[in-house]
């Protein structure tokens, strides 16, 4: 099992803000990895940083060896990477349909956008019920389904999943977690995950990173993290047992 994603010593700015600071991280073919850390850390960034969306001011990025750091959001796409932002950004004036279908603009026949809309429709049959609706009037879980649906559009090999449980019902994001797992497994799709929260993320990933301040502050395997104290001190800095004693 070879490494499908590399990301060595990246470093991204916003103006004078450092996002991004010498991270490094990987993620082997067939794996499930997950980055938790708190609200500005740098999730989003390195995310954004690997479909395209953000530059490197420094560092390497690799897909199966090869560099795709400046390569252009649409051909990384079609090398199969996609994203599902954090958010649910669907096509609110669309119905269900026309946003799976335009996930599968890189396809080349409209065959095959109908046969692999007719596949995400299996997996998802909630969606197939509100096929005709408008994205907007769908549910927040319903939306999360349809984002998810929509990047399995372009048959990833890589998938990257931005907080899935973001103001969701616990229900809704096992039912998420479960369907990509299930994929994960069936077709071997390979997956890297943000969350802020490790309590699921726990049950699910292969390996962590913890990401604090734009670091990253932990590595390792998740079956050796499941105290939780690890985890705790690396997001935030320090055991929180120990904060009223500090302050």
């Amino acid at each position: 099992m070879g490494r499908m994603l590399e990301v060595l010593s990246a470093n991204v700015s916003y103006g004078d803000m450092v996002a991004l600071r010498d991270v490094s991280i990987y993620v082997q073919e067939g794996e499930a990895v997950c980055v938790i850390g708190p609200n500005g850390a740098g999730k989003s960034t390195l995310m954004t940083a690997i479909a395209g969306g953000v530059g490197l001011r420094s560092g390497h990025i690799r897909l199966n060896g090869e560099s795709i750091a400046g390569v252009k959001p649409e051909d990384i796409a079609a090398l199969g990477v996609t994203m599902v932002p954090e958010g649910r950004h669907v096509f609110g004036t669309l119905t269900v349909t026309d946003n799976l279908r335009i996930g599968g603009m890189l396809k080349s026949s409209s065959r095959q956008i109908a046969d692999d809309i007719e596949r995400t429709f299996e997996i998802f049959p909630r969606l197939r019920e509100r096929s005709g609706s408008l994205a907007a009037r769908l549910s927040g879980g319903e939306q999360q389904m349809l984002v998810v649906a929509r990047g399995l559009m372009t048959r990833p090999r890589l998938m990257m999943i931005d907080e899935p449980s973001l103001g969701l019902a616990p229900m809704i994001t096992e039912q998420i977690y479960h369907t990509v797992l299930e994929m994960r497994s069936r077709d071997g799709l390979t997956l890297l995950i943000n969350e802020q929260s490790s309590e699921r993320i726990l049950k699910h990933a292969d390996r962590i990173y913890v990401l604090r301040g734009g670091r990253v502050q932990l590595e390792d395997l998740a079956v050796n993290l499941r105290d939780g104290k690890a985890i705790s001190q690396a997001y935030f800095g320090f055991h929180p047992q120990d904060e009223g004693a500090a302050s």
